[in-house]
């Protein structure tokens, strides 16, 4: 996978390079050990590939760049406008180099733009690794990894996003712990092989999951169906029917 767009430095692709790769369901407990791994990185020392696709991965390239700490970039999508000063000085000082490997940002072109990030890696640090998520399935097979949490806690607090497939397509529900807010990500994955791919997303605040839940069982009773049932029971009923229902729903 060849960039198709770079801005800095590329003199940083020459050093020791550290490829550091975290989940987007990073418990907000494990936050601190992650960051204490970035602020003992050494602005004299090596380069760090670093992406974008999750909360943690940008809290640590904010904070390599607050370190002064070679950092190389890597994302998908079009490459940001250098607005913020930390971004503008670390190019000035050419200890930043922001790379794009397609203009389009998809669980797709992210994994494809991993794997070359661990192809150029000479280390591979992992802050937090969700049990069956993208960041596992990308590691599988990978020696020496570091990893900041470790794997037997990743395993006991770790939780996949919960998904529901159809003919169509996929939901996704992943729940979001962020400093400053916490929240449900529902996102729609239609089928490609259906109709031309789209992703669409919604977020429902922690402080209305309840209401939320009272839409829910508003619906399953207007469709008789059984209230006492689980998401996990996925065949006719409850929570699941529910929503393979509406994902039918002409918009």
């Amino acid at each position: 996978m060849n960039a198709i767009e770079k801005v800095g430095d590329e003199s940083l692709l020459s050093r020791h390079k550290i490829a550091f790769l975290c989940s987007r369901l990073t418990p907000e407990a494990q936050r601190g050990t992650i960051l204490e791994w970035a602020d003992r990185l050494s602005p004299e020392g090596k380069c760090v590939l670093c992406g974008s696709h999750s909360y943690m991965e940008q809290e640590v390239f904010k904070r390599l760049l607050q370190r002064k700490v070679p950092v190389v970039w890597m994302l998908v999508g079009a490459l940001p406008v250098p607005e913020e000063e930390e971004i503008a000085c670390a190019l000035r000082e050419n200890r930043l180099l922001m790379m794009t490997f397609s203009p389009e940002a998809t669980r797709e072109t992210a994994f494809e733009r991993n794997k070359q990030m661990l192809a150029w890696a000479d280390e591979v640090v992992v802050g937090f690794v969700t049990p069956g998520g993208q960041v596992e399935q990308q590691i599988a097979g990978v020696e020496q990894i570091q990893f900041l949490v470790p794997l037997e806690v990743s395993k006991q607090v770790g939780m996949p996003p919960y998904k529901l497939s159809s003919k169509r397509g996929d939901l996704y529900f992943d729940m979001m712990d962020l400093p400053t807010v916490s929240f449900l990500k529902v996102t729609r994955e239609r089928n490609p092989w259906v109709q031309s791919s789209v992703r669409e997303s919604i977020r429902i605040d922690k402080a209305d999951l309840l209401s939320f839940r009272y839409a829910i069982d508003r619906a399953i009773r207007y469709w008789g169906l059984e209230p006492e049932a689980s998401p996990r029971q996925a065949g006719k009923k409850g929570f699941a029917a529910w929503w393979k229902r509406l994902w039918h729903l002409k918009p």
